[in-house]
Parts: structure tokens; sequence; C-alpha cells
């Protein structure tokens, strides 16, 4: 226990969000599949074949559960970083035991961090992704 938390719970609730983003983005590519389109890669790079045509709600999902597990994971974040400020700060018997402390809280600070950016990267494809498909009323158009 770490200030009250599970050492891996961070980590395991950063697994569970992560398989539910999976799950919203499979589910889009099933529907692009449906709509003749072709998708590679997990969440990243897509391929366009045929005409493109839009599937405004799927993707909308997409990028709300995208947004989503991003405050949440920029919320663990914030939460890690005051457990690690917190047992810096904190005695231990040993230096051994403070060492272990400190770096286990890294290591979840690593992984949140790492899915952060994941999620970021699929933000922006499903964003970059809406914005060519055109199902965007909130993006902006910069062109004239």
């Amino acid at each position: 226990m770490i200030n009250g938390h599970a050492a891996g719970s961070t980590e395991s609730k950063t697994i569970a969000m992560t398989d539910e983003i999976d799950k919203a983005v499979k589910d889009t590519s099933e529907a692009d599949n449906k709509d003749g389109k072709v998708r590679a890669g997990g969440g990243g790079a897509e391929a366009t074949g045929g005409a493109e045509e839009s599937s405004g709600n799927s993707h909308n999902a997409a990028v709300k559960a995208l947004q989503k597990r991003m405050k949440e994971l920029q919320q663990q974040l914030q939460e890690l970083q005051q457990q690690l400020e917190a047992a810096q700060k904190a005695s231990y018997p040993s230096d051994d035991a403070r060492t272990t402390v400190l770096m286990g809280i890294q290591g979840q600070i690593s992984t949140v961090n790492g899915a952060l950016m994941t999620t970021a990267a699929a933000l922006l494809a499903a964003l970059t992704k809406e914005a060519k498909s055109g199902s965007s009323g909130s993006l902006v158009s910069t062109t004239a």
C-alpha cells in the first residue's frame, strides 16, 4: 500500500481502460470495413479504399472515448506525482525500501505516460480522420 492505494492498482486501471479504448477503436474499424474502408494498424495508420463515406456516430464515439481516456490518464498522472512527492518526503527503514517504493511509483508514472502518449496519438488520428471526412462540426476549417 502506498498512500492508501495498492501498488498495482493504477497499472491495472490503465490496462483496463486501454482495453476499452481498443474496443472502441475496433468497433470503429468494423464500421469502417462495412463502409468499404480498410484500416491497417492498431489505432494509428489507415488506408482508405474507394469513396470516403462518413460513419460520423462511430467516429464521434471513438473521439469522445479517447478524450475521456485522456482526462482519466491525466488525473492518474497527477495522483501518481502527488504520491511520488509524498513518498520522497516519507521516512523508510532503509535506503533499499525507499528506492523500491520510489522506483515503483516512477514505473507507474512511466506506464501512465506511455498510455497517455498512445491515447493522444489515437485521438489525433481520429480527429484527423473526422476532419478529412467532414463529419465533425466542432472542427474549424482553416482553408479559404
